[in-house]
C-alpha cells in the first residue's frame, strides 16, 4: 500500500491551510494511501472531523512517522527542513506548495531545484517565488479549489437580500457593523469566524444565505456553488465578484489585495444592494469558470500526473544537510516553547489562549518576520510575555485595520 506524508503548520481550526491539507488527506485515503499528516499543533475543532484512519502526528509523537513515504505533500517549508534533514524521512517525490505571497512560512526552501515539483496557489505567489529564484517552468500553478459537491449545487437565487453570510477569522469593524445595520432594514447578517460564531463552513450552511462575504477558500465554494460572491476582509475588497473582476481577483485568491479599496459599513450595505440584481446576471458565467479553473478532482490528477514522472535529485539534496540539520530543529524547540507557554495560561485563563492564537500570526505578519531561526527566535515567544492588555490592544488595532 502506497504512504503519502503531509506537512502543515496546525491542524486546529477551520482556517484555509488546516482545511486544505485535510481535503488533500481524504483525496489520498480515498485512493488506497496510509495517510500521515505532520504538524506542531493538533487540536479541536478541527481534530474531531478528521477521519481515523488519518495519523496526525506532532513532534512529540515523531516515532509515529515512517521511516520513509512514496510521496511527501508539503506546506510550510520549517516543517519540510525538519522532516528531510533531523529526521532523515525519505520519498522518490517531494512536492511543495506554497500558500502565500507575504506568510514567512510560504518562503521557498534553499533546495528548491532538488525537488519534484514546486506549487504555487496563485499567480501572484507564482511571481513571488520566481523572484526568490525559482525557474518558472518549475513552477505548477494549483490553484485553491472546490470540490464536487459544490458544483453540483442547483439552486435559483433570491430576487432580494434576506440573508447574509460573513466567513471571516479577522473580521474588520466595517462588516462587524453591518450586522446592525442590516437588521434595521430586515437583513440577517451571521459573522462566522474566530471571535464569532466558530463553525465549519460547509455547503449547507452556504446554501442558507442570499449573499456570501469572505475572501480565500469560501469564494471558491460560493462561487463553485453559483452564489453571489462579496470579497472583503481586514484589508479591504473588491465587492461582488463579476465576469470584468474575476480573472484579477482570481489571480489575487480572492484576497481583496490588488486592486481592493476600504469601505464603511454604509457604504458596503449600499453596495450590497444597489449591485445585488445585477450580480446575479454572471452568476451562470461565473460558476462555469469555477469548474474550468478550480475544479479539484481535475486539478489533482493532472498535478499527480507530473509529480510522478520527477524523482527528487538526492544527491544534490544531501548537500543542504549539514546547513539544515540543527537549524530545523531549533525551529521546531522555539515552536513548542511558545505553544507550551500558551498551555501554561490557559491553565490561568482560557480567554488569554484564545486572544493568543488569534494574534499570533498577524504578530509575525506586523512585525516582517522573515525568519525564526537563531538569534531572532526570541520574537515568536514576545506575545506570550506581553500583558493581556496589550494583546487586547494590539487585537483592536488589527480590527480596525490601522
Amino acid at each position: 500500500m502506497k504512504k503519502i506524508l503531509l506537512t502543515n503548520f496546525n491542524m486546529v481550526n477551520y482556517s484555509g491551510s488546516e482545511l486544505d491539507t485535510l481535503e488533500i488527506a481524504k483525496y489520498f485515503l480515498e485512493k488506497g494511501y496510509l495517510v500521515d499528516i505532520f504538524t506542531l499543533k493538533k487540536g479541536n475543532p478541527l481534530i474531531n472531523l478528521i477521519n481515523k484512519d488519518i495519523k496526525v502526528i506532532t513532534p512529540n509523537e515523531i516515532n509515529l512517522l515512517s521511516k520513509s513515504y512514496d510521496l511527501i505533500w508539503a506546506h510550510h517549508y520549517p516543517l519540510l527542513d525538519y522532516i528531510l534533514f533531523a529526521l532523515k524521512i525519505k520519498s522518490n517525490y517531494i512536492f511543495y506548495i506554497s500558500l502565500s505571497a507575504f506568510d514567512p512560512y510560504e518562503s521557498i526552501p534553499i533546495y528548491h531545484n532538488s525537488l519534484s515539483l514546486i506549487g504555487a496557489i496563485t499567480n501572484e505567489v507564482k511571481n513571488k517565488l520566481i523572484e526568490e529564484g525559482v525557474d518558472e517552468e518549475n513552477i505548477f500553478l494549483f490553484p485553491n479549489y472546490a470540490t464536487k459537491e459544490y458544483f453540483d449545487y442547483q439552486e435559483k437565487p433570491s430576487s432580494e437580500i434576506k440573508r447574509i453570510c460573513i466567513v471571516s477569522n479577522h473580521v474588520p469593524l466595517e462588516l462587524q457593523e453591518l450586522k446592525g445595520l442590516g437588521k434595521k432594514e430586515g437583513i440577517e447578517v451571521d459573522i462566522f469566524g474566530l471571535q464569532f460564531v466558530e463553525k465549519l463552513i460547509d455547503m449547507n450552511i452556504l446554501a442558507s444565505y442570499d449573499i456570501i462575504i469572505s475572501i480565500g477558500k469560501t469564494i471558491y465554494s460560493s462561487l463553485a456553488m453559483g452564489k453571489p460572491s462579496y470579497v472583503y476582509d481586514l484589508f479591504g475588497g473588491y465587492g461582488y465578484i463579476t465576469k470584468e473582476n474575476i480573472e484579477k481577483a482570481f489571480n489575487y485568491n480572492f484576497s481583496g489585495r490588488g486592486f481592493g479599496k476600504k469601505l464603511t459599513a454604509q457604504e458596503i450595505l449600499n453596495d450590497l444592494k444597489e449591485n445585488y440584481i445585477n450580480s446575479l446576471k454572471d452568476l451562470k458565467y461565473l460558476k462555469e469558470y469555477a469548474r474550468t479553473n478550480f475544479n479539484f478532482s481535475n486539478n489533482m490528477q493532472e498535478i499527480l500526473k507530473i509529480i510522478e514522472t520527477n524523482k527528487i535529485n538526492e544527491q544534490e539534496l544531501l548537500k543542504y544537510d549539514k546547513i539544515l540539520n540543527r537549524r530545523s530543529i531549533l525551529f521546531i524547540r522555539e515552536i513548542n516553547n511558545l505553544y507550551s507557554k500558551i498551555q501554561e495560561l490557559n491553565l490561568e485563563n482560557d480567554n488569554l489562549k484564545k486572544e493568543i492564537d488569534f494574534l499570533v500570526p498577524y504578530i509575525e505578519y506586523k512585525n516582517k518576520y522573515n525568519n525564526v531561526l537563531g538569534s531572532t527566535s526570541w520574537k515568536i515567544t514576545k506575545p506570550i510575555r506581553k500583558s493581556k492588555e496589550i494583546i487586547y490592544k494590539f487585537k483592536n488595532k488589527l480590527r480596525s485595520g490601522k
